[in-house]
Formats: structure tokens, C-alpha cells, sequence
């Protein structure tokens, strides 16, 4: 038996006994299920598991580490049907996250089990972006002991610098994830993930910004990332703009409305975005969108505030999202428009959605009778 054969014997042979006591954790949930911590923590196990697994192609498909594989997969599905069960008091952006959670470890277990195997890696890894999305929204807390248990579980050295950064968010260690970034933005410029920004950027602002409400810190890190020499143009004259937004932002005073501030947040930013691509207003894109997440978690907004703040949402979120995967720009601009359909803004949200939604499908022709539908109801609902 060869060294990497026997590798992944012993790998699959350790999965398993890791698998099999979560399923036992998973038997003793039933009987509180209104606890989602030990859902969280055996979610994240199975994740530990399989992740690794799936990083190469021949590891995820083989004979040898098929069982555990599938067990893990089963049980990340379980966990989190179990997780959107468990947040249905929760606001409706967060109930939209668990369920597409729901909806991709439910499709990579069905196509792992029919042999689809990389199939089954596309929404293994694109299932870590909801994780991603749902862990950066809000100021936070780091969960250093499971986070560490759960590190030392993965294969860290097989891990690229952008995925280890978002199983570090996932896990809830932030400091760690930052520390990640900032190494990636290190990197010779011409290696992944700094090649077309990729994210990177983006992802590293939601978390110092939004979660540790760090304007001070990047602006250091950025500052030595634009004087580098071997950066090109495009690459530095935003970081440079971004510079001096932090800069502004810490010492400018904005309204206590939270809804005119995420206005003026947005509206400085589009001035800075003088062409589709251009990124010089991601600062304020992702200021605004921190301020907006936490009035949406506010118990005293009115149901016309909310339809407003989903669609400033909507608007930003197709500004800063790093991913269309989980992109939230749909989900936002369709709760605003539902909730207030009569709003002067109702327009202009459905016009923003059907872009959104016609460009992701392609030509008329080829979109399916039902998204066609959908986007009559909602322009039903505004016409009437």
C-alpha cells in the first residue's frame, strides 16, 4: 500500500470515529431543540472533516474516504435543517442565510451520494460563503475555544491563505482571520488571491469594519500595501482613496439617524465610483452596510424604515459583494419592495432586482417561466 493511499485509509479511519460521536451529539440535541450552539459546534465538526478532503480532487473522490465523506456531508445537512429551524425568530436576512445553508449542504450530500463528486465540492465550498456572509454582518465576539479545537483539526498547511481566512471568520476567530489577510495582502502581486482583488480586499474591511468596528488598524495596513513598487496603478489608487475615507470617516460626524447616515455613507461613495468596476467607495459601501445591519436588528423600526433599509441594502450589497453565490442583493431589494410596495423608492428597487436577476440568466429565451413569473408578481405588487 502506497504512502498516500495509506494516508487516506487512516484519514477516512479518523473521520468516521470523529463523525460517529457527533451523531451522537446530533441524538442528544433532539432533546433540546432550542439550543443551537451543539448544532453550531457539530456542524462545524463535520465541516473539519470533510473540508480538508475535498481540497483535492482525488482525495474527495476516493474509494477509500467515500464513507466518511458521505457521513460528514449527511451530517452537515442535518445540522443545518436543524440550524434554520432554530432561526426562525431571527430576522428575516439571517433566516435567508440558513436556509441557503440548508439548501447547499442538502445538494452536495444528494450529489456526493449519486457519484457527482465535484458537484458535491462546488457547494461544499460556496456552503462556507453563507457562513462567511452571516459572520461578518454584526460586531462580534471571538469563540476562541472552539475556534482552536476546530483549527487544530484541519490540515492547515494544505489550506490557501483565502480559505484559511474565512474557516478562521467561520469560526468566529477574527484577530486570526485579520492576521490571514493581512498576510495575503503581503503576497507578490500577481499571485491568487491578490490578482484581480478577488475579494480579498473587500472581505478584510467587512471584518475589521463591520465586526470589530476597526477603522484605525487598516489604514496602517493599507497604507503599506499602497506604497509598494510592484503594485500596479489600478490596484493602488483605490487602496490610496480607501486610505483617506477611513481617515475621514473616524473624524466625521454622522447623523444618530441611522437610515439618513447609511444615505450619506452611500452617496459619498457612488460620488467616488466613476465607472462600473471601480472601487474607490468600497469604504463607504461597507460603512454604510454595517450601519444598516444593525437598524435592521433594531426592535423599534417601523415596517416602512425596514423596506427602506432592505433596499439601501440591496443597493449596497451589489456594490460590495465578493461572491455571486450568496449574493444578498436579491433577497434585500425583494423583502423591501414586499414589505412596502407603495414606497417612492418601490421603482427603483424592482428596477435594480429585474437587472439583477435578467443578467444572471442570460437572454430572454433561456429564463426559466417561473423567474419570469416571480418578477411579474413583484412588479404586480408596485403596479397595483
Amino acid at each position: 500500500m502506497s504512502h498516500r493511499v495509506w494516508k487516506r485509509s487512516v484519514v477516512g479511519a479518523l473521520t468516521l470515529g470523529i463523525l460517529f460521536m457527533v451523531a451522537g451529539e446530533i441524538s442528544a440535541q433532539r432533546a433540546n431543540p432550542g439550543d443551537s450552539v451543539p448544532t453550531m459546534r457539530s456542524l462545524m465538526r463535520a465541516l473539519a472533516s470533510a473540508f480538508p478532503m475535498s481540497l483535492h480532487q482525488e482525495d474527495f473522490r476516493h474509494p477509500a474516504n467515500r464513507r466518511a465523506i458521505l457521513l460528514a456531508l449527511e451530517v452537515l445537512q442535518e445540522n443545518s435543517e436543524a440550524l434554520e429551524s432554530h432561526g426562525s425568530d431571527d430576522s428575516s436576512s439571517f433566516h435567508f442565510l440558513r436556509k441557503t445553508l440548508a439548501r447547499d449542504t442538502r445538494s452536495a450530500a444528494d450529489s456526493y451520494r449519486e457519484g457527482r463528486f465535484e458537484v458535491a465540492r462546488v457547494f461544499l465550498h460556496q456552503m462556507t460563503e453563507n457562513c462567511f456572509a452571516c459572520h461578518t454582518r454584526l460586531p462580534g465576539q471571538a469563540n476562541k475555544t472552539f475556534g482552536k479545537q476546530f483549527m487544530e483539526d484541519m490540515e492547515l498547511e494544505s489550506l490557501t491563505l483565502d480559505n484559511r481566512a474565512r474557516i478562521e471568520v467561520i469560526t468566529r476567530r477574527f484577530d486570526d482571520a485579520l492576521t490571514t489577510y493581512e498576510a495575503m495582502l503581503q503576497l507578490p502581486v500577481w499571485e491568487e488571491p491578490l490578482l484581480g482583488f478577488d475579494g480579498a480586499f473587500e472581505n478584510y474591511l467587512k471584518v475589521s469594519m463591520r465586526v470589530r468596528n476597526d477603522y484605525e488598524h487598516p489604514v496602517d495596513v493599507l497604507t503599506s500595501f499602497g506604497a509598494r513598487n510592484d503594485i500596479p496603478r489600478y490596484m493602488t489608487q483605490p487602496v490610496r482613496d480607501w486610505v483617506v475615507a477611513l481617515n475621514k470617516l473616524q473624524s466625521t460626524n454622522y447623523p444618530e439617524d441611522k437610515l439618513e447616515h447609511a444615505r450619506r455613507l452611500i452617496q459619498e461613495g457612488q460620488t467616488r465610483k466613476l465607472f462600473p468596476g471601480d472601487r474607490q467607495g468600497t469604504v463607504h459601501f461597507v460603512a454604510a452596510s454595517s450601519v444598516l445591519h444593525q437598524f435592521v436588528q433594531s426592535a423599534n423600526a417601523t415596517k416602512d424604515e425596514l423596506a427602506e433599509a432592505y433596499f439601501l441594502l440591496g443597493v449596497v450589497e451589489s456594490h460590495i459583494s465578493s461572491t455571486s453565490w450568496v449574493s444578498e442583493t436579491e433577497f434585500f431589494l425583494e423583502n423591501s419592495i414586499r414589505l412596502n410596495p407603495t414606497a417612492t423608492f418601490a421603482p427603483r428597487a424592482y428596477a435594480v432586482l429585474e437587472e439583477f436577476v435578467l443578467m444572471q440568466h442570460g437572454a430572454l429565451p433561456a429564463i426559466p417561466p417561473e423567474i419570469l413569473d416571480y418578477l411579474e408578481e413583484l412588479k404586480g405588487l408596485i403596479d397595483r
